[in-house]
């Protein structure tokens, strides 16, 4: 009676230990990456890829602020930029955000919801923007506007050197 007990056991404990690693295998998490400029995407990842993004990220966290300042420097080098001031300020490291874990299918289907209700956010912020105005706008609000799209070009660009000087300081190490 107790062998087969045993026998039992073991059958269960193998069929656990099998069924364990088949759904540990069809999970995922869905992260969420913030670049250096803000910029927010959503992404599906298996628990060994996050495993390496994290790694990525703190060594890139551990060396942007020798980045930072070498892309100041070559911003204030080159004659582009010279005149402009860099923009230092609004560049943060690369962060992530995981939730999970969910089954593939439905983590996918959460990532394809956020990607839907920013694209729709962003639709919706550019119709609120250009409004149904049957006037056109004052130059004021157009000159509002042309700086501060003059100023999130900045900021891209500044995103651009900072990891182009991340990239040559990750392949130093």
């Amino acid at each position: 009676m107790q062998r087969e007990l045993r026998k039992t056991g073991l059958v269960a404990l193998a069929c656990g230990l099998l069924l364990t690693s088949m759904v540990s295998a069809s999970q995922a998490f869905v992260v969420t990456i913030t670049s250096i400029d803000g910029e927010t995407s959503n992404e599906v990842m298996t628990r060994e890829a996050i495993k390496s993004l994290s790694e990525q990220i703190k060594k890139e966290t551990s060396l942007f602020p020798k980045a930072v300042a070498a892309a100041r420097a070559a911003w204030e080098s080159n004659d582009l930029t010279k005149g402009e001031a860099f923009p230092a300020a609004k560049l943060k490291p690369r962060t992530f955000r995981q939730e999970g874990p969910f089954p593939l299918d439905q983590a996918r289907k959460k990532v394809d919801q956020r990607n839907d209700r920013a694209m729709n956010r962003e639709f919706a912020q550019a119709a609120k923007r250009t409004g149904n105005r049957k006037n056109k706008p004052s130059d004021r609000e157009i000159a509002k506007q042309e700086r501060k799209l003059e100023r999130e070009a900045l900021v891209v660009a500044a995103a651009e050197v900072v990891n182009k000087e991340l990239e040559k300081l990750l392949k130093g190490e």
